[in-house]
């Protein structure tokens, strides 16, 4: 599978060398297995240094030469948290405490790197495809991280293969010091090319985010032009039925997998570990239906965390037909306002079952 995701262009990744050894307790912290690595960091010049590490199993306490930094209780998720106002010296040491320790108190040793991003970023986008209405919406969320407000410009721009298909009228922004805005755009999408099995069509949103014509972050993200909706007991793709004759489940072991999806299925249900965005990708150019029972936790105290974080990552994948999850207090009204073109259904629930 030669498929790559479609990575923010803002962030230099740099993978850590070295692993996790153990190591004494922080200074006022209890008893425990501790685990440290080294983490050099070049003269950042303006950008900020985040720490990202990939899924470990369990959840960890994480501190910087001996500086309690971020506690997080996901298990099958990277892990992502700025240290540029913690780090005075290049050479630095990051210390965890894993919750649950690998066999004969080992660490899970998780990959780690560095990003470097710039100060101010856009973190995140999301695309919402209205067909019914031939409306696309874009939810592109700004970040500024300098000591003072700033005004600059966004310009969207849709591209398919062969060039530009739709672009946004640029939009001015104020962006506060410290704060994420989120800024939010909808545009008519006349002649865009359906996404669906029979014609995986995709396109590339590209936003960039400049001051006074200098670039100071640009993102990409690729989708589909596809809704999916329920219509007098029929569930219609891009108001065709939608027929789902012979299902199959696909049981992935840990995120890294990228088995081969069930070709002979009309739907393939993803159940286990989330899994690497580039088994979506390859689903997105192929015309794969999904449906997301990777959903989850077995911390009641992060499930809906976790739900969520998984929605915000694979929203924008067209090959994703619906979300199966647990009876979790509030996840309802959340999945909607973050995902309204997608159905949700009860986890173990046959999806896409017409009335």
């Amino acid at each position: 599978m030669q498929t790559q995701p479609i990575e923010p262009t803002h962030t230099e990744i740099i993978p850590l060398k070295g692993g996790w050894e153990a190591c004494p307790a922080p200074p006022g912290q209890p008893p425990g297995e501790y685990f440290r690595r080294s983490v050099r960091l070049r003269p950042l010049e303006g950008q900020r240094a985040w720490v990202r590490l990939e899924p470990s199993g369990s959840p960890a306490v994480f501190f910087l030469n001996g500086k309690r930094m971020y506690a997080s209780r996901e298990r099958q998720l990277p892990v992502e948290f700025d240290i540029t106002d913690h780090t005075e010296q290049l050479d630095n040491q990051l210390c965890a405490r894993f919750e649950q320790p690998g066999p004969a108190g080992s660490a899970p040793n998780p990959a780690a790197s560095l990003l470097y991003a710039p100060p101010v970023s856009i973190p995140d986008a999301a695309v919402r495809a209205f067909t019914r209405r031939g409306l696309l919406e874009t939810v592109v969320t700004l970040e500024n991280r300098t000591l003072a407000p700033l005004e600059a410009s966004l310009d969207l721009a849709v591209y398919a293969e062969e060039g530009l298909a739709l672009r946004f009228e640029r939009l001015p922004v104020r962006l506060a010091a410290g704060v994420l805005t989120p800024l939010r755009a909808a545009a008519a999408f006349p002649g865009a090319a359906f996404w669906s099995p029979q014609n995986p069509r995709l396109y590339r949103l590209e936003a960039r985010l400049e001051q006074d014509g200098r670039l100071l972050d640009e993102r990409q993200l690729r989708f589909g032009w596809r809704e999916i909706w329920r219509e007098r007991g029929a569930w219609l793709l891009n108001g065709r039925p939608l027929r789902i004759e012979r299902t199959a489940s696909l049981e992935l072991a840990d995120s890294t997998a990228l088995g081969g999806l069930p070709r002979d299925a009309d739907l393939v249900c993803l159940d286990g570990a989330p899994p690497d965005p580039r088994l979506l990708d390859w689903a997105d150019e192929r015309g794969l239906l999904l449906a997301a029972a990777y959903t989850a936790e077995p911390d009641p105290r992060h499930a809906l965390d976790h739900l969520l974080a998984l929605v915000r990552r694979d929203r924008a994948h067209p090959s994703l037909a619906a979300w199966l999850v647990e009876d979790l207090p509030g996840a309802r009204p959340l999945l909607a306002q973050l995902d309204p073109t997608r159905p949700v259904f009860a986890r173990g629930q046959p999806p896409f079952q017409s009335a």
